[in-house]
């Protein structure tokens, strides 16, 4: 496929604002994502809609954003859904049922669509028939997953298998090869609550991934009784939080300042490791593209563990440099910080010269009455 959008092409009903509705489940929350692809990667199959072009950081590399829509609610899709196109995504957010379903073309080459539930196939990326993994019905290798920390998304095979050494490290995921088919629903389930109750609005705010318009799963988008919120939500409190209402008063600007000169470092991490993930990502096309094209040997592909001291550098160079680009308020209360650190260093060393000063001043005294009362 042309980087062109051909003369069919149209823009996305997401995109134009035009979003799935059905009259059974009127509460539905809707809203347009994307994923994104490389020059690289473009092998899209009877693409109806317009995709535009996106350079990238590196100039043979070229990004696309592949529009789709994500509908939210409670119960599987209803029958009656109208507006949705090919790679939506339904998620049912009924508490202890959560599922997911990717829109997917039906086999065997027909017109017909329907909706595909999402479970661990284990392992099943290429595997056919009821267990396969639902799959992107115009991308190739875009597969549906959830991934604890990011949300349910269309990812590549690389990345599944990711995220799915990852959710069997923590537990999230049985190594087990046989499981049947309700156990796997009920992996599945336990998957994606797990995102949902770890999901804050004060995680997404800061979140720049690149990889969707609105952040899959905000819980800024759900009705207010569609979620049960973490345990945990609300109740860890800072040290200067706990002394500020032990003492029943408010707390202090300079405490406040310094919350927010956190989240900026914090935000500013973030998006460190988004384009570290991006470069990796960018890496490995480069790898396959030059594997289609010249039969050499591959290159060494870095892993993830290797960029650890290369992004403590980063941050060790970049958080002084970024403080500059703060307010005016959290500039002035780090300023100050410095200044008191500087203030009661040298505090300390006076005081330290004082004391040299008081046992020289004892010894001297002594000596003196021990000589006195010799002479007499």
């Amino acid at each position: 496929m042309g980087t062109k959008a051909t003369a069919s092409a149209r823009t996305h009903p997401c995109l134009r604002g035009t979003f799935p509705s059905s009259a059974k489940q009127p509460g539905l929350v809707t809203k347009a994502c994307y994923f994104t692809i490389n020059n690289h990667q473009l092998v899209i199959l009877g693409y109806p809609y317009e995709i535009t072009p996106l350079q990238g950081r590196q100039a043979h590399v070229v990004k696309y954003h592949i529009p789709y829509c994500e509908i939210s609610g409670r119960g599987p899709p209803p029958d009656d859904l109208t507006g949705i196109t090919l790679g939506d995504i339904y998620i049912d957010i009924s508490p202890g049922k959560y599922a997911a379903y990717g829109r997917v073309a039906e086999a065997g080459g027909s017109d017909s669509e329907s909706w595909q539930r999402w479970y661990d196939p284990q392992p099943g990326l290429r595997s056919d028939g009821a267990t396969a993994l639902p799959k992107h019905p115009y991308c190739r290798n875009r597969w549906l997953w959830c991934s604890d920390a990011t949300g349910i998304n269309w990812f590549t095979a690389t990345t599944v298998s990711s995220i799915q050494a990852r959710a069997k490290s923590t537990g999230l995921m049985s190594r087990d090869v046989g499981k049947t088919e309700a156990a796997r629903w009920r992996e599945a389930s336990a998957i994606i609550g797990s995102f949902l109750q770890s999901a804050t609005p004060e995680g997404f705010g800061d979140k720049n991934e690149g990889d969707m318009l609105t952040p899959p799963l905000s819980p800024l988008s759900f009705p207010s009784e569609s979620r049960e919120p973490s345990p945990l939500i609300g109740k860890r409190k800072t040290r200067g939080q706990g002394a500020a209402e032990a003492s029943g008063s408010r707390p202090t600007a300079a405490f406040v300042e310094g919350e927010r000169y956190k989240a900026v470092l914090r935000s500013l991490t973030q998006r460190l490791k988004a384009e570290k993930n991006e470069l990796v990502e960018d890496v490995r096309a480069l790898e396959e593209y030059l594997a289609s094209t010249n039969p050499s040997p591959p290159l060494d592909i870095p892993e993830s563990k290797e960029f650890s001291g290369w992004i403590e550098k980063v941050l060790a160079r970049g958080i002084e440099g970024y403080r500059h680009e703060l307010d005016p308020g959290v500039r002035e209360y780090c300023d100050l910080k410095a200044e008191l650190a500087v203030a009661e260093a040298q505090q300390s060393k006076e005081e330290s010269m004082l004391e040299d000063a008081q046992i020289l001043l004892g010894l001297a005294i002594y000596e003196h009455k021990r000589l006195k009362s010799q002479c007499e």
